[in-house]
């Protein structure tokens, strides 16, 4: 199963080729970084609709850029939150990745409402509901009616088409043979929408395009302004309340003091960090693994640990780990 999720990784890689914090400055290349307000945007309407967001540039992860060190096998397990996009784009058509994905660009995940897989086998993905938004900064990237040139629309979403289609994505664990259903439409001249509901991607839209995503509310977020800086990182403000399946949400080893996961990739890509927050007055939180290194303080209310991204079945381990506690685990 684990060379299975190498495989499946190894399709972001391949598909993107062709086409600071509190208590830790970050460092002159990472402050070079301009947040553009389309991804500010972005980032508001999917935190106020998701558990946990998930950011990446397109540059960063087919080995280029300020990526260039970072260890191929590290990078491929790091794109896998990616996979259902990528993968679902290339089964749309071969040629969809490279089109709606181009160099340049970026791509926004937002996720909730874990599951374990629900194959005969019990083994899979973590299943969510998601909403993936690409931004493109400069070209217009191709027009979706191409792609549905036989097909008509199933819905709209801010007055734009929605169209969906089936893809083999293993959403459903090992040995089910479930296909998943994706949506996607545009929203303006610079997202493009994917997401595995229509009432989901419909939400997003709306706050795109009628401003509910105010960037303002971001500043609430500890570290917030700091985190997004980097070419690569994940923050997941945890929802104790309603959780079904702790397992599956990746919550069995938090402690319900605990306000937020973060993680990010260095400007070097030889490392990355990750902190958790708990929330004030609940002392400095701890996290038991055996894949990762001890958290140490950082703060009254705050612990984080390095991540190593050598490329090796350890540092592959640690990032299974940090996906898992993200959101996106793999039952093996």
């Amino acid at each position: 199963m684990q060379v299975a999720i190498s495989i499946f990784v190894v399709v972001f890689t391949v598909a993107l080729a062709g086409c600071g914090r509190a208590g830790s400055v970050p460092d002159a290349a990472t402050r070079n970084r301009a947040v553009p307000e389309a991804e500010a945007q972005a980032d508001s309407a999917l935190f106020q609709e998701f558990e946990t967001v998930f950011y990446v540039q397109a540059d960063m992860l087919s080995g280029i850029g300020l990526a260039s060190g970072l260890p191929p096998s590290a990078r491929n397990h790091l794109s896998f939150p990616f996979y259902q996009l990528t993968e679902g784009l290339r089964q749309l058509a071969s040629h969809a990745p490279s089109e709606l994905i181009p160099a340049g660009s970026s791509v926004l995940l937002g996720a909730k409402e874990f599951k374990a897989p629900s194959g005969p086998t019990g083994l899979g993905d973590v299943r969510s509901t998601r909403c993936y938004v690409i931004i493109s900064e400069g070209r217009r990237s191709p027009e979706l009616e191409r792609y549905f040139f036989r097909h008509s629309p199933v819905g709209t979403a801010q007055g734009s088409p929605v169209w969906n289609w089936s893809a083999k994505l293993g959403e459903f664990g090992d040995g089910n043979p479930r296909e998943s259903l994706l949506y996607i439409t545009r929203v303006g001249e610079r997202y493009v929408l994917v997401a595995n509901g229509l009432e989901q991607l419909q939400a997003v839209a709306a706050r795109l395009v009628n401003g509910n995503g105010n960037t303002e509310e971001l500043k609430d977020l500890q570290d917030w302004l700091s985190v997004r800086q980097h070419h690569m990182w994940g923050y997941r403000n945890f929802r104790f309340a309603g959780i079904i399946e702790w397992d599956g949400a990746g919550l069995t080893r938090v402690d319900h003091n605990a306000r937020a996961l973060e993680f990010w990739v260095e400007s070097d890509g030889k490392s990355g960090t990750l902190r958790m927050l708990n929330n004030p007055g609940s002392g400095s939180p701890a996290l038991n693994t055996g894949y990762l290194q001890p958290m140490k303080p950082v703060g009254p209310d705050a612990s984080q640990t390095p991540v190593l991204l050598t490329g090796d079945q350890n540092s592959v381990s640690a990032i299974f780990v940090v996906e898992g506690l993200l959101g996106f685990a793999v039952y093996l």
